[in-house]
């Protein structure tokens, strides 16, 4: 298993904390979504709309492409 390093502002890392388990899920899930075609939009999963705000964050902040820097 391959281990990716980002750096984040404390205040995020603090969010994250209790969701560190799930966070491999959320990329996976952040993969699917950016590799689907622009013209079909995303169907939302019953199990899943009522996603915690920080996982939009994380999302959010990895879309924009963070550099390795």
């Amino acid at each position: 298993m391959a281990e990716f390093t980002i750096q984040i502002p404390d205040e995020l890392a603090q969010r994250l904390e209790p969701l560190q388990n799930r966070l491999p899920e959320l990329l996976w899930r952040l993969l699917d979504v950016v590799n689907l075609p622009t013209n079909i939009q995303p169907t939302i999963n019953p199990e899943i709309k009522n996603i915690p705000a920080v996982y939009q964050e994380v999302i959010d902040f990895l879309i924009k492409g963070p550099k390795p820097e």
